[in-house]
Order: C-alpha cells, then sequence, then structure tokens
C-alpha cells in the first residue's frame, strides 16, 4: 500500500488523507527538482539518511532510538553526549541561560525512559526532557550562566557532542572622551564567569584625577559614587577608601594638601602629584609640637572617634564638635589656625573653623593638665613632607598592594586585613599604573550569576594581563561601583549603589 501527499512549491500546507496540514517551511521548486523540507519525514515518522559510499538517498519508516545521555566535565567545557541508533534531525535554540534541542523522529517510549546522568557542575545546572508531538522531543539544557556553545555530529556510533565552554572571554570597548576608553569584559573561569569593566586612561589624554569626600561640607556623609560624580561633573568616577559606619574615611586621606583622616597599619595608598602618580605605603601621620615645653606628641588617628589613651586631632571636616563624653581622664584644646590654644576643655568642644581642636584621653590628657593654658603655642606638622615634597597634591589609602614591579606582589597580611577582604571571590575594585604612563581603573563584579567576584590574587593576575606594573586594591563588596558619563556601569551586588564616603574623579582638565 501507498500513501500520497500532494506538495505545492512556495505552500506549506499539505493535503494527507483530505486533512490539511502545515508544513514548517515551504517546498521549493528550482532547475524542475522540488526541495522537500527534510524535517516533513521526520514528522511522518520517516527517516531520511544518505549513504555516502552508494550516493544514495535512503527513506525508513523505522524511528530513531536515544539511547543515553552522558556528561563529562572539566575546567575547559562541560561536554554532552547524546548517543542516538541512527543521524538524528534536529534543531539547536538559546533561550537566555537554557539551550533547547528538538529532536524529530523519535520512539519516545524509549526516549522518555533514559536515564539522565548525576553531576556536579558549576556550568551545567540541570537536563529536562520532554515529549513535543509525535516522534518529537525537546531537551532543555539548563546553564548556570551565559556561555559559548559547540555543537556536531560523530559517526561510528551515531552521536551528538554539545560542548559547553568554561574558557572564553568577550570584549565591547567604547570611548569617553579623547584618550580614554571603556571596556567590558565578560571572561570564563573554571570556577564561573566574572564580568568586569576597565578604563584605560592615556598619558595623552587631557584629564586628572581627584579624590572627593561625600557631601564635601563640614560633618562627615556618605553618598553614592553616582551622586559625587553628578555634583563634580566627572566624566567617570569609581568607589576607593575604606569607610566607619558613619562615614568617616579608614586610612590616609590628602585632598588639596589638606589631612583629613590619618594612617592605619601603614597601608597602601596611592599617591598623586604634579609629578605623576605612584603606590607606595604610609605609616606616617600628624604631631603636636608645643614650643614653650619642648615637648612632641603624635596623634593616634585624625577625624575618628576618640577611643580609651588615645590623642585624636579634630578638623572642621568632622563636624562642628568633637563629640566626645565628659571624662576625668580626658582635656581638649581648640587651638586657632596660627597655633594659638584659644580654649581648654574637658569634652565636646567646639571645632573652630580656621582651626582645630587636641582631644586626649588617658597619660596624653594627664600630661596636658599640667602643662597646657590658654594663650600657648601648639604647631601640627607632619612627617609626610619627608616622604614627598610639596608638589603632592592627594593621598588616598586603600589596599592591599597589588602588583610591584609588574609582578603579583600582595600585602595583606603586612598591612593587617581581615578575612572578610583577603579570603574567597568578592566584587573588587583596584587601580593600576602601566609602565607607559597609563592609568587602569577596574570594578569587577562579584555574588551574582553573571559574575561570582575574584580573590586579591585574581584581581593582580587580571591588572597585570591589562598591562600594569604596580596596582592597589580599594574597597570592595557592595561598595564596588563606576560611574561613567553619569551611568553605573557595573552592577552592584547588593542590587543597588551602596553609599560610600569618597569617591575618585575622573575629570576633563581646566
Amino acid at each position: 500500500p501507498c500513501t500520497f501527499f500532494y506538495l505545492k512549491a512556495g505552500s506549506r500546507y499539505i493535503n494527507w488523507q483530505q486533512n490539511g496540514l502545515m508544513l514548517a517551511q515551504a517546498p521549493i521548486w528550482q532547475d524542475q527538482t522540488l526541495f522537500v523540507p527534510r524535517a516533513l519525514f521526520a514528522n511522518l515518522n520517516t527517516v531520511l539518511s544518505h549513504s555516502i559510499i552508494r550516493n544514495e538517498v535512503l527513506l525508513s519508516t523505522g524511528l530513531n532510538r536515544l539511547q543515553n545521555v552522558q556528561v563529562f566535565p572539566n575546567d575547559v567545557y562541560t561536554r554532552l553526549v547524546l548517543s542516538f541508533s541512527q543521524q538524528a534531525v534536529y534543531t539547536l535554540s538559546e533561550q537566555g541561560n537554557q539551550l533547547v534541542l528538538d529532536i524529530k523522529g523519535l520512539a519516545l517510549d524509549e526516549a522518555e525512559n533514559v536515564i539522565l546522568p548525576s553531576f556536579n557542575d558549576a556550568l551545567l545546572k540541570e537536563i529536562q526532557i520532554e515529549k513535543t508531538g509525535t516522534a518529537t522531543l525537546r531537551i532543555r539544557i539548563q546553564r548556570a550562566y551565559a556561555t559559548p556553545h559547540k555543537i556536531y555530529w560523530l559517526k561510528n556510533p551515531d552521536r551528538l557532542m554539545i560542548d559547553l565552554i568554561k574558557i572564553f572571554q568577550e570584549e565591547s570597548r567604547s570611548t569617553v572622551t579623547q584618550g580614554v576608553d571603556l571596556t567590558r569584559t565578560y571572561q570564563g573561569f573554571a570556577f564561573g564567569p566574572v564580568t568586569y569593566h576597565t578604563l584605560r586612561i592615556s598619558p595623552e589624554a587631557r584629564v586628572r584625577l581627584e579624590p572627593v569626600l561625600a557631601n564635601g561640607a563640614r560633618g562627615f556623609k556618605r553618598q553614592t559614587v553616582s551622586q559625587m560624580s553628578r555634583q563634580h561633573g566627572a566624566l567617570a568616577a569609581i568607589n576607593t577608601t575604606y569607610f566607619h559606619n558613619q562615614g568617616m574615611p579608614l586610612g590616609l586621606l590628602m585632598q588639596h594638601q589638606e589631612f583629613i583622616s590619618s594612617p592605619i597599619y601603614g597601608r597602601s595608598l596611592l599617591a598623586i602629584s604634579e609629578n605623576g602618580m605612584e603606590i607606595t605605603q604610609s605609616d606616617r601621620s600628624l604631631s603636636v609640637w608645643f614650643p614653650q615645653e619642648k615637648r612632641n606628641m603624635a596623634f593616634h588617628a585624625v577625624n575618628l572617634p576618640r577611643q580609651n589613651n588615645q590623642v585624636v586631632l579634630y578638623t572642621p571636616r568632622y563636624g562642628y564638635r568633637t563629640g566626645t563624653q565628659a571624662s576625668e581622664d580626658a582635656l581638649e584644646l581648640q587651638v586657632l589656625i596660627d597655633g594659638t590654644v584659644q580654649e581648654v576643655g574637658s569634652h565636646n568642644l567646639a571645632i573652630p573653623e580656621d582651626g582645630f581642636v587636641i582631644s586626649a584621653h588617658g597619660q596624653g590628657a594627664q600630661w596636658l593638665k599640667a602643662n597646657v593654658y590658654e594663650g600657648m603655642r601648639a604647631l601640627v606638622f607632619s612627617k609626610i613632607w619627608e616622604q614627598w615634597d610639596q608638589r603632592l597634591k592627594h593621598l588616598i589609602s586603600g589596599g592591599p598592594q597589588l602588583l610591584k614591579g609588574g609582578r603579583p606582589a600582595i600585602t595583606a597580611d603586612q598591612e593587617r586585613f581581615q578575612a572578610d577582604i583577603t579570603q574567597g571571590r568578592a566584587p573588587r575594585t583596584a587601580l593600576g599604573l602601566g609602565a607607559n604612563g597609563e592609568i587602569l581603573m577596574v570594578v569587577v563584579d562579584g555574588r551574582q550569576s553573571h559574575s561570582r567576584g575574584v580573590t586579591l590574587q585574581e584581581l593582580a593576575r587580571i591588572l597585570q594581563e591589562k598591562g600594569a606594573i604596580s596596582a592597589l586594591n580599594f574597597d570592595g563588596g557592595g561598595s564596588s561601583a563606576m560611574v561613567v558619563k553619569d551611568r553605573v556601569v557595573n552592577r552592584p551586588s547588593d542590587g543597588q549603589e551602596r553609599a560610600v564616603s569618597a569617591a575618585l574623579l575622573l575629570l576633563a582638565e581646566r
């Protein structure tokens, strides 16, 4: 017996047993030959194959069989192997993080009984098999993240291989202004994907880098990087220094030669002077000299809440008053800008707009009580100028250092960073300096499906590959943010920008 199908060139309709059916594609009449979609045969449970040896096209009514599914993960790719009884008719499409494999001409009763393998892989999450029609099967391959893939067919035995690629790199570049480029990198590693943005600043670019404080007036506040960038008309900006939960910067920060905060554990910093930039360390802070008593007293901190047995310097940046509590073991001096002690008090002195307050507790306070009086001189100075000359403009603390002399040199232990900074993969912010004078500003996303984040060691390698010979880590985690032309280009891990104490601005040269 025979079954006849009426086909018409250019029409997707087929007349079969007085029923009208629709084809996915229309037959084509060309050079006295009718070209029929191969999928038609699969839909009719008919297998079309080509014998290379005999140069014959064969039709058979035997359905194909999916015999097994195997998964072979490694650090470079994850391979799926689907074994069949004969060559399969299939299509592969991509829907977000999912690959959809549609196979036609299959014996479904056997395919539905195929045992799916168990696996533990950072990329491949799940495999699902579902029936979608007569002799048609759909296999859903769920990936943890978007990644390139390769698909190919092998004979003897017949099998379909799909490789989910883990090691890859995709980049897109744009120009911010002349001499400044922004690159978005989506890179695959064995542990998962990493997305990061790099601002590459040429030494010829007519721009400058400047630190800026949130709020910018008296009293420490917190703002997002995008707010600070907009307020100052910056081309771009990144977050920088670590900060106290009340908004005070932690670590040495100097803006336009004004000391705003003091160093911690000699941590690494970025120095910006008229001669250029360098990444180094410094533990040199401020001290006060009492000339009448020939006594020098070093400050434990600048513009931070005073602790027991500390001497702290408060400048107008801190606010209007010191906020200290009354104590028999404490004393404060209100000093004018010329070094004259204007007032001696026990606590919470007003900070003069044209001066500062010295607040002491413990032994320092006892010496002040015995020796200091109104009208005497108290001169604040810093040994920082022994390390840099007067051409120094800004100091921005971060840490640890990542690269030195072109090689990884992570100073986390020396600078006494805790595990929340040094351990594991996280969002990161960093700055690198190239041998040719280039500046690299890098922000890495983390703790998200599109980007796992990086360790300090991995961050150092990224900057090294980008051409940096010295590099500095800044505050990371939810603080990591990069703004370009008033747009946040990265995806902060908190779901939105975190308010921070300071930012580093890229400004057009005046």
